[in-house]
């Protein structure tokens, strides 16, 4: 969340839930944000790892989100 906060510029109050899954992890932006997460987040790395973000499905919220 900090991390988004930061890229956005948004209050991390604006950043809604964060649903973790083993493989993917789901987080609630404010509608006029996805495309900037996707943009500040795709050149990042998390623990070492590269980041891929990608918009998720409208209402997911579990597995069937990655597929």
């Amino acid at each position: 969340v900090q991390m988004l906060s930061k890229s956005l510029d948004v209050p991390k109050r604006a950043i809604g839930r964060v649903h973790v899954r083993d493989r993917f992890t789901l987080v609630d932006l404010p509608a006029g944000k996805v495309e900037a997460a996707i943009e500040a987040l795709k050149d990042m790395t998390f623990n070492d790892q590269p980041l891929a973000p990608e918009r998720g499905r409208r209402g997911a919220t579990g597995d069937e989100a990655a597929g």
